[in-house]
């Protein structure tokens, strides 16, 4: 017996039991079980059609929802609200305002000669001019300044060379050379006889190995010690360089020759040593100043005519 009697002869019996209009009994007895029957057909179909597609693997597809029209708009408004929020805040300039990188201005090679009070006392020339020293006075202030470094207020200096330094006053540059030398300040001719105790004799042709001199320089260790660049008031330094680098120093006398005329060197002299500092290093050179305050004696390594000798003071 199949499904559709049995649910045939239900309801002929319920119909029997039950009064029911005639037009009822013909629809219950005829036409209610078909629709049954397609109703069941129905729901088994659509239940093995769910467990079917249930057994066949999905690939996940991200879902995207579209913003709507209002949420656009309100982020939209927060961007714009922080962006205005930042843009206040960076007017602050929390760290100071951002500055051009300025690059260094150009040496100019026909600056006009300065008119500061200015004196200069000894130069240490490096291979580029821009990374030299120079030993500047002030009146008689003198100071140890490098390439960049304030000489006074508004002037800075520039660069440095052999014979000159330059200067860079209110952004136009201004050159500063070494004062001259007055004719009465020339080296004088020593008189035939007794020398004075303190002038220290010297030939223009040594003789092989090397010379000692003497001479007692105690009264300027205290000025060494004290104040090294007061030196400068005595002689000044002029770098002798060559094509293939830094061959050394002249030492030149100052107003002052009382120092000068006691080392008893001359002006030709190119002095390539002191203590064994080569003064063929800049960097060696600059570093001289700091070593000579602790000295008890001076070991000059110098060439003259062509030979090389040394001389020999003594601090103590």
């Amino acid at each position: 017996m199949n499904f559709a009697t049995r649910a045939q002869s239900y309801l002929d019996g319920w119909v029997g039991e039950k009064s029911t209009p005639k037009w009822l009994e013909g629809f219950v007895s005829n036409q209610l079980p078909i629709v049954v029957a397609i109703l069941l057909i129905l729901l088994i179909s659509w239940r093995a059609a769910e467990l079917t597609w249930g057994m066949i693997p999905v690939a996940d597809v991200p879902y995207h929802r579209a913003p709507t029209e209002t949420q656009q708009t309100r982020s939209d408004n927060v961007s714009s609200s922080s962006d205005t929020r930042l843009s206040k805040v960076s007017d602050l300039h929390l760290f100071g305002k951002a500055g051009e990188v300025k690059k260094p201005k150009k040496v100019d090679k026909k600056a006009p000669e300065t008119r500061l009070n200015l004196t200069l006392h000894g130069v240490f020339v490096a291979d580029l001019p821009e990374n030299g020293a120079a030993i500047i006075a002030k009146g008689s202030d003198q100071k140890y300044h490098k390439v960049g470094s304030a000489v006074m207020s508004g002037v800075t200096l520039q660069a440095v060379y052999t014979d000159r330094v330059v200067l860079l006053r209110k952004g136009q540059s201004e050159v500063l050379r070494f004062p001259k030398l007055k004719n009465n300040s020339a080296p004088s001719k020593r008189k035939s006889g007794k020398s004075s105790k303190r002038t220290v004799k010297t030939s223009d042709n040594f003789g092989p190995g090397p010379v000692s001199r003497n001479p007692n320089l105690s009264k300027y260790r205290d000025m060494l010690k004290q104040e090294p660049l007061k030196v400068f008031e005595y002689v000044r330094f002029v770098p002798v360089k060559s094509r293939d680098g830094m061959k050394g120093y002249r030492i030149l006398p100052q107003k002052n020759r009382e120092l000068y005329n006691q080392l008893g060197v001359r002006p030709s002299d190119l002095v390539t040593a002191v203590n064994g500092v080569p003064l063929t290093n800049d960097k060696e050179a600059m570093k001289l100043m700091d070593q000579l305050k602790d000295a008890s004696n001076l070991q000059v390594d110098i060439i003259r005519n062509g030979q090389s000798r040394t001389l020999s003071f003594d601090l103590n």
